[in-house]
């Protein structure tokens, strides 16, 4: 049907209403035509791999160039496992080579307390809770959360607390990383990778999330913790963080499998040198684990002191009572 047009008298007797009947006829039936037309006339875009150019106007321009290329937003939340996130990039590179994947990461103001700038290559984009502000001062600005949603291929969360999984099932988004998910477009896939000591994993809570999340969340898949020391604590149990092996083997897959490998004689100096850095990544947790229990030791043995001094005190009293 034809839409309705305020009728004006022109100066060759005609009206508007004609004047819009023949524009709207002269255009292609065929409604696909018409919208090629539309889109064809709004310039391409060269940071989007993937997403509507009608909507590409806003992109970010910290966002890398990289057409033709996998994209793979990382992050990880606050937990000591998060050490392990340059293994994650350093394989993913050796897997596709930095010519076929770009990787950004998302650090929570958590994560931070466990990985500095110097630890992740220098050619990796880090993002934190301040960067959504820098850019974004009026509504036609870019909003960065937007932006690395629609750039990404897939978000690998490694490690996730369980802190940060009880945001993502409630559908909370209080920084960066919750808001990216919360606006996720759900036709690309999630992997978390929860990591967490063994009664907060079994907790009630937990399960219900997880649960939730199993049943209403398709795109988002759970990768399953391990049995092992988890925490400061030395507790062993259920809710270590999956191997980071697993984790970029997951990943892998959701983007369609291994490429082609033209040297499969160096599989085994691969798999040492992965050897190699678990043995080392164990010994920096093993470091970071045993100053902060040194930490915690000198903060109970200060108490006692404390204690003792509060025992003498109340001798000192006694004396003075004696003595009256």
């Amino acid at each position: 049907s034809l839409p309705i047009v305020p009728t004006a008298i022109t100066s060759d007797n005609t009206t508007a209403t004609t004047t819009a009947k023949s524009q709207l006829e002269s255009q292609p039936t065929d409604k696909s035509e018409f919208n090629k037309e539309v889109i064809s006339s709004i310039p391409p875009n060269p940071h989007l791999q993937h997403s509507s150019i009608l909507e590409s106007r806003n992109i970010d321009s910290r966002l890398p160039s990289d057409d033709g290329k996998f994209h793979v937003l990382l992050a990880a939340t606050g937990s000591i496992s998060t050490i392990k996130i340059k293994l994650i990039i350093n394989k993913l590179h050796e897997i596709y080579s930095k010519d076929k994947v770009v990787i950004q990461l998302i650090l929570t103001k958590s994560a931070e307390h466990f990985l500095s700038r110097n630890d992740i290559n220098s050619s990796i984009q880090i993002w934190r809770d301040k960067d959504e502000w820098l850019t974004w001062k009026s509504r036609s600005d870019p909003v960065l959360h937007i932006e690395l949603r629609r750039w990404a291929d897939i978000l690998v969360v490694a490690p996730l607390t369980a802190n940060t999984l009880s945001k993502i099932s409630l559908g909370l988004c209080d920084n960066l990383l919750t808001n990216v998910i919360r606006a996720w477009n759900t036709q690309y896939p999630i992997l978390l990778a929860p990591s967490m000591v063994s009664y907060a994993y079994n907790s009630p809570s937990t399960k219900r999330n997880l649960k939730f999340m199993k049943e209403n969340m398709p795109w988002i898949q759970i990768l399953r913790p391990t049995e092992k020391v988890v925490g400061s604590y030395g507790d062993i149990g259920m809710g270590g963080m999956m191997d980071w092996n697993e984790i970029v083997n997951q990943t892998v897959l959701k983007l369609g499998g291994y490429p082609e490998i033209d040297n499969e004689g160096d599989d085994d100096d691969d798999d040492d040198n992965d050897e190699d850095e678990d043995e080392e990544d164990e010994e920096n947790e093993d470091e970071i684990l045993k100053t902060n229990s040194t930490k915690r030791k000198k903060n109970e043995d200060e108490d006692e002191d404390e204690d003792d001094n509060d025992d003498d005190d109340d001798d000192d009293d006694d004396d003075d009572d004696d003595d009256d």
